[in-house]
C-alpha cells in the first residue's frame, strides 16, 4: 500500500491528534478555539513516523488549527513531501450553540436534540447564529461527497493524505460507500486513527481497506468511544485461537459463533450494567466473513465494502440495546503495536 497504483486512488483519512477540548469533554464542532495538547503534538509526530514510508502525492487538511497542527507534525517526517492544501470542506461539522460546551451540559440542556444526534442523525437539527434551522450531519455528508469527487478526479492513481475530524472523517468514509447520514454512528474514528479508502479508476465499487488503525501508538485495539461497556466482537480470520487469545489479553475465543454471538448481543442488558466483554471469532476467511455478515445492526453496504484480511483484526462494538452497532476498526495489524509502524495488508 505504499506505491502508486494505476487502478485506484487511495485516500488516507487521518483524524487530528488529541486537543484541549477533547481532554475537557467539550463539543468542538467548527469552532477554532481548541488546540493540540502537548501529548497530542507528541502523538502526531509519532503518527508521522509511522506514515513516513508512504509517499503521498497530495495532502489536504481542514483549516481548523487542531488539524493544521496535526498535519504539520505528520508531514515533518515526510521526505520530499507534497505541498499541503487547506480545504474548507474538511472543517468539522458545525454544531453552533453546542460548541465549547461540555458533553454533559449539552445532554442535560438539549435532551431531544441530543437524542436525535445519537439515534437519528439524519433528522438532527440546530439553529445557527441567525436562528435558521440547520441539519449539521446532512450538510457534512454533502460536503464529503463534493470533496471526494473533486480530489479523486484530480489525483487519479495517487496516494492522498486527508487530515480532518471525527465527524467529517466518518462522513467521508460512509458517503464513499453510498451510505447516508442515518449511518453516521456505525463507524468510529479515534484521534490519529488511520483509515484507507480505495477508489477504483473504473469498473468497481469503492473499498474500505482499513478503518481506524491505531496500533502504531501502542493501542492494540481502538478504544470504544462510548467507554468500556457492552460487547466487543473481534473478527480474526486465519489467526489461531491461542494467538488471538494471547494478543487480546485472554479474551474468550469462539471458533464458530454466528449463533452464539447473535444470542449474546440480542440479550444484551442495559450498557451501564455490563462491563466490556470481548469475544474473538476465529476461523477461515469465509467462516469469519459469514459471521461478519450475520452480525446485527451493521449497514449491508458497509459490510460488502469491508473485505476482511487474513491475519488482521476487525472490531465491532455493541454498547447496548439502545446504541447503534459500530465498527471500531477494520483490518488492524496483529503486529502494529509491537513494531511501532502501520502495516496494512498488501
Amino acid at each position: 500500500m505504499r506505491k502508486h497504483s494505476d487502478t485506484q486512488t487511495r485516500l488516507w483519512i487521518l483524524r487530528h491528534a488529541v486537543s484541549t477540548y477533547n481532554r475537557q469533554a467539550r463539543f468542538q464542532g467548527s469552532s477554532d478555539d481548541s488546540r493540540l495538547t502537548e501529548k497530542g503534538l507528541h502523538d502526531a509526530r509519532q503518527a508521522g513516523e509511522a506514515l513516513a514510508g508512504i509517499t503521498f502525492d497530495a495532502v489536504y487538511t481542514s483549516p481548523l488549527a487542531r488539524a493544521v497542527e496535526t498535519t504539520a507534525a505528520v508531514m515533518a517526517a515526510q521526505k520530499g513531501a507534497a505541498p499541503v492544501n487547506t480545504h474548507p470542506a474538511l472543517a468539522e461539522i458545525s454544531l453552533f450553540g453546542w460548541e465549547g460546551r461540555r458533553y454533559s451540559e449539552v445532554c442535560e440542556t438539549y435532551p431531544d436534540e441530543y437524542s436525535d444526534w445519537i439515534h437519528l442523525p439524519a433528522r438532527f437539527s440546530l439553529p445557527d447564529e441567525r436562528g435558521v434551522t440547520r441539519f449539521p450531519v446532512r450538510e457534512a455528508f454533502d460536503r464529503a461527497r463534493d470533496f471526494a469527487a473533486e480530489v479523486v478526479s484530480k489525483h487519479v492513481g495517487a496516494n492522498v493524505l486527508v487530515v480532518t475530524h471525527n465527524g467529517m472523517g466518518r462522513a467521508l468514509l460512509l458517503s464513499a460507500l453510498g451510505l447516508g447520514p442515518d449511518s453516521f454512528h456505525t463507524i468510529q474514528q479515534n484521534n490519529l486513527g488511520v483509515s484507507v479508502l480505495e477508489h477504483p479508476i473504473a469498473g468497481a465499487d469503492v473499498r474500505l481497506r482499513v478503518l481506524n488503525a491505531t496500533g502504531y501508538s501502542g493501542a492494540r485495539l481502538p478504544k470504544p468511544k462510548s467507554g468500556s461497556i457492552g460487547v466487543r466482537v473481534v473478527l480474526a480470520p486465519e489467526i489461531e485461537d491461542a494467538t488471538a487469545s494471547r494478543w487480546l489479553n485472554g479474551a474468550e475465543n469462539v471458533a464458530a459463533c454466528s449463533a452464539s454471538c447473535g444470542a449474546l448481543i440480542k440479550g444484551l442488558p442495559r450498557p451501564e450494567l455490563l462491563p466490556l466483554s470481548t469475544v474473538a471469532v476465529t476461523g477461515t476467511p469465509s467462516q469469519v466473513d459469514n459471521v461478519f455478515a450475520s452480525l446485527p445492526g451493521l449497514p449491508a453496504s458497509l459490510v460488502r465494502a469491508s473485505r476482511l484480511e487474513p491475519g488482521h483484526f476487525t472490531v465491532v462494538h455493541y454498547a447496548g440495546v439502545n446504541s447503534p452497532a459500530a465498527v471500531l476498526g477494520l483490518n488492524i495489524s496483529l503486529h502494529g503495536s509491537n513494531e511501532g509502524g502501520l502495516e496494512f495488508a498488501a
